[in-house]
Parts: structure tokens; sequence; C-alpha cells
């Protein structure tokens, strides 16, 4: 007999090591990253509708795919009545299709539990997936949260009756920083960039200083003389202006000279 239990303990354990901790709606960090995304600007249900195309030869009312996504909790009370039974109120995401009859409540035909489970997050260059998968894998429904201001309306971009993506450009896509503050979808400036400017601040301070140096010590009080290394200075200036003037009339094809 106590094999038998430890025999059902046993098979519980993937069961439960597959639900993953409850997490903070109002400060979701993706795994691997330092953001912190605010996802309690969404309803705790989010549902999404697409209609499907009536054939009449089958069909007399219209027909509705809805997805139902619990975000920040599992589902209470948006699934239809009649979609609980395979849909109960610990289903976290659950995808429907209904029938619109006139003057009565949609009738649901079908009805796929997709999660238990609440989503993993994925976070991207423009935002974060929200991952919502079966125990056995067989369905799955992906809420891509693409960063933007204001929010748009969202769109099921891939309906393969038991994989579903939904795009929808929200505020709750946008990283926030450990001090809440929003942050840009880029990480910041590229090692290129960086190294350019430092290069030109450079630059800018020899010009500046020297030129003050030239002026004050060393009593040059003309422009462009005070500036360090004129002399150097202008005969590069000079080559690049004739190279400049150079390569357009090059270009324009009315060279008539031959530089010496």
């Amino acid at each position: 007999m106590w094999l038998r239990h430890l025999h059902l303990a046993l098979s519980a354990l993937p069961l439960i090591s597959a639900a993953p901790a409850s997490y903070d709606c109002n400060a979701v960090t993706p795994a691997g990253s330092s953001n912190i995304y605010n996802l309690s600007p969404l309803k705790t249900e989010q549902v999404f509708k697409n209609l499907i195309p009536k054939d009449s030869s089958t069909w007399i009312y219209d027909r509705s795919s809805k997805l139902f996504l619990g975000v920040c909790d599992h589902l209470n009370e948006a699934v239809p009545n009649d979609a609980r039974g395979v849909c109960g109120p610990d289903t976290w995401a659950c995808y429907v299709q209904t029938v619109d009859v006139p003057a009565k409540e949609p009738l649901a035909i079908k009805a796929i539990r997709i999660a238990d489970y609440r989503p993993h997050i994925v976070e991207r260059s423009n935002g974060i997936d929200l991952i919502y998968e079966s125990t056995d894998e067989k369905s799955r429904a992906n809420l891509s949260l693409i960063c933007g201001d204001p929010a748009a309306t969202p769109k099921i971009v891939s309906d393969d009756k038991r994989n579903f993506t939904v795009s929808w450009t929200h505020p709750a896509g946008c990283a926030h920083g450990k001090g809440g503050q929003p942050i840009s979808g880029k990480a910041g400036m590229s090692f290129l960039s960086l190294f350019f400017l430092i290069c030109f601040l450079l630059f800018a301070a020899y010009i500046v200083l020297g030129s003050v140096y030239n002026w004050t010590v060393m009593g040059i009080r003309h422009f462009p003389e005070c500036i360090p290394n004129w002399d150097m200075w202008s005969t590069v200036l000079a080559v690049l202006w004739d190279k400049t003037m150079d390569v357009y009339d090059r270009i324009r094809g009315n060279r008539n000279y031959v530089a010496i």
C-alpha cells in the first residue's frame, strides 16, 4: 500500500515543479533581466475576440473565437458558463469558440484549456511575451506586448487551433529601471558612438584650453593663430580642402588642371 502512495506522490512532482512561483504584477522582472514591467494597468482578465468568417452553407449565425488570458491571476468570471466545464476557475488561459445568437448569450461550441499556470515572461528588444503553455505542451498562447503609448487595439495574429498569438502595443510592454523610471527599448549608446563622443569632447577641450593658454600665457592675441598648433591645422585644412575640390571637379567632369 505504501508503495502505491509513494508512486502517486512521485508522479505528482512534475506537475508541482511545473507551476511557476507567484509574482507581483506591479513589478514583473523577466528571467535574466534587471528591467521591471508593470502589468497592473492591464485587467486581471483579457479577452481577445476574432470573428470567424461565416459559411452560409453550414452556419446560420456568426461565430467568434475568444481567447481568455489571466494576466495577474487565473480566470474568474470571464469564461462563458457553458465552457467552464473545460476551463475551470483555476485556468489561466482558455480558448472558446462561440456562436452569436441574436437576443441570447453566445453559445460555446468549443473550448480548449490552454494553461493552468501563470505565464512565463520573456523579454524582447521592444517589449515582452507572456507565454502560456499546457503541461503536455500541446496548447500554447503568446500575448506579445509591444512598448508603445497610447495603447492600440490588440490583434490575434496567429490562430491555428491550438497555438495562439496576440500582438498588442501597450505601455505595459515598456521596461522600467530599478527606480521605477521608464527606459527606452534600446540599451543605450553603442561602443562606437561612445568612442566618437569621447574623442570629440577631448578634441574640443584641447582646442578651447589650448587657445586660452596661448591667449593668456603666450600672448598670442590673434585668431585663429591662438589655436594650439595652428600651423599644422592650417596645413591639414588646406590639404583637405584641395582634396575635396579635386573630388568635386572629378564628379562634375570639368577638371582642367593638374594638382602639383
